[in-house]
């Protein structure tokens, strides 16, 4: 019987194409056999917010892997800083399957959320490809079969977004509120869901039209950029104008009426 235990004390994670920064991160093993562990993890944010969580790690013969089965909770922690898109996220989630190569899934809710529309995604990170392998090199030494290509982590986030979340550049100043999913991988990910305008304006022309009705639908595709379809109106001593937003964020295309 293995009782020892194996620890990690004030590290550092970085998820580069997300810029998510994890900081005092501390886990821990504790084996109760040669095959499995239990798992505990916590870490924070530089801007304060959390993450925790606990479950068991074991190794899977007929997988040939590591299998994790881990619960856990965000609390205000910023998994999403990027250049075009940020937010803090709160609530359950919960990690399933092979070690790195599992899906982390939840429900959770998005504060402090932005989208600038004229920021770009995270630039590519370019993969360091491994020289060829021999055959014995190629297969895991203690069970002899061949070793698995890495994979990433899958996402599947159920968001919903009560604070509104602002949305900004080209002309549109704005809140809007809805529920999103997120979708693809840590290091890819892509949105599904819509949502409506809380408040807002923007500028066209030189005129400032006040945001009257709106959605936003982000389709996935492995490209964040959402459709819309947002009606705005100017009022002046004669006459009111209406601008409706079409087209896609990247692409607007304005009518005036």
């Amino acid at each position: 019987m293995c009782s020892s235990d194996l620890k990690m004390i004030d590290g550092t994670y970085e998820n580069v194409p997300q810029s998510m920064v994890l900081q005092r991160v501390n886990a821990a093993l504790t084996a109760d056999s040669a095959s499995s562990f239990g798992f505990t993890l916590s870490a924070m944010d530089r801007h304060g917010g959390a993450l925790k969580g606990q479950g068991r790690v074991a190794y899977d013969e007929a997988a040939n892997s590591w299998v994790a089965d881990i619960a856990g909770s965000l609390d205000n922690l910023v998994a999403l800083n990027r250049d075009d898109l940020s937010a803090a996220l709160t609530g359950e989630v919960s990690y399933k399957g092979p070690v790195g190569a599992g899906t982390l899934s939840g429900k959770i809710e998005a504060r402090r959320a932005e989208f600038r529309i004229d920021q770009t995604g995270p630039p590519p990170v370019p993969l360091l490809r491994a020289a060829d392998a021999t055959q014995a090199e190629a297969r895991n030494p203690r069970t002899g079969r061949a070793r698995q290509k890495p994979r990433a982590i899958a996402l599947d986030l159920r968001v919903a977004i009560n604070e509104p979340m602002r949305v900004d550049g080209r002309g549109l100043n704005s809140w809007w509120r809805g529920n999103l999913v997120i979708v693809g991988t840590v290091n890819a990910v892509d949105i599904v869901g819509r949502m409506e305008v809380d408040r807002g304006n923007f500028n066209f022309i030189g005129q400032t039209f006040t945001l009257e009705s709106g959605t936003l639908t982000f389709t996935g595709g492995g490209r964040i950029d959402p459709e819309m379809n947002v009606d705005g109106t100017r009022e002046t001593a004669d006459i009111v104008a209406t601008a409706t937003l079409t087209g896609t964020t990247s692409a607007p295309k304005v009518e005036l009426s």
